[in-house]
Order: C-alpha cells, then structure tokens, then sequence
C-alpha cells in the first residue's frame, strides 16, 4: 500500500477560533495563519481581514478572506475550493482541493429537509417504493426500491459512477 506523503511526514497544528472551535492547518501554514485573528462567518468558515490598500483618506482598507483560501493564496476570482471532509475549519492541504461550482456541490452532504436519513432517497407516494434520485450535467437518474437501504446503495453506486472523487456517498 502507498500512503500519500502528506500523512506520513506533515503533521497539524490548531488555530484557535472561539470557544472550543479550532481549526485545523499544516504545520507549514500554522505561523503564517496564526498571526491573524479569526472568527467563524454564519456558514462555518474561518474568517480574517487582511489589508488591502489604502482608502482615500490614508486609512488602510481590509477584505475578508477565509482561511482555505488564504492558506491556499487564492485571490478573488481564482477556482474554488472545496473541503474533501465538509468539515470547514478543517484546513489542511490534504482535505483541500481545486473544484468547479458544480464539483463542489457533488459534495454536498444530505439536505437539511431530507426524511430518509439518506442523500438522494426518498419515499415516492405514487410507486409506494423507495426512490435513489441523482442529477449530473443536466440529466436526472432515478431508481426504485422496496427498501430504503437499497436505495441509498444505489445512489452511492450512481454517485460513484457519476461524480466520481467527489462523490458524497451515503454511510450505510
């Protein structure tokens, strides 16, 4: 087995954010983030200002920028990035990755009204079967089930197939 290099020889370190939330960076990022002071936006990212120039009147003018994407360097404008773990202050360059909006949102976790308890599945009235639904470039891709469990399986097989790395499988 091959074990990638960033778990053998890089190790983490944790950015204080409020109360008992750290984050997480590579011991390489760690003094370069840790000189800034950060606090958690509404949708759970680690946020800074950073200066940016100077306003007309001589006062300096700041940005946000949250942490991913101040570790990763990225200005306004440069790809996304996207969290492999969906945990946001988990910012170490291996859960890191380069994703397009519609990568990105392959890996999304289930919807916070989902009743199943499974990504894609839910009970369809008219068939009185359980239903695995997923979308990809525009096309939806459904399959019928007598039992739940099935369902999610199917959809973590159409995930897989469709969605590939970026696949947000369901746990069963």
């Amino acid at each position: 087995m091959i074990i990638p290099y960033c778990l053998v020889y890089c190790t983490m370190k944790k950015i204080h954010i409020k109360d008992d939330i750290y984050a997480l960076v590579d011991d390489e990022d760690f003094e370069r983030v840790n000189a800034h002071s950060w606090c958690l936006n509404s949708n759970g990212y680690a946020v800074t200002n950073i200066p940016c120039g100077y306003r007309p009147n001589g006062k300096v003018k700041f940005r946000g920028i949250k942490m991913h994407r101040f570790i990763m360097k990225l200005e306004k404008g440069d790809p996304n990035l996207d969290h492999r773990d969906l945990n946001r202050v988990n910012n170490q360059k291996s859960n890191l990755r380069f994703a397009t909006e519609g990568q990105n949102a392959k890996n999304r976790p289930r919807h916070r009204t989902n009743t199943s308890g499974y990504k894609g599945v839910n009970f369809h009235k008219p068939s009185n079967l359980w239903r695995a639904a997923i979308k990809s470039d525009g096309k939806t891709y459904t399959t019928y089930h007598h039992d739940k469990v099935d369902a999610a399986i199917s959809y973590n097989a159409m995930a897989i197939r469709l969605h590939g790395e970026f696949a947000r499988l369901n746990v069963i």
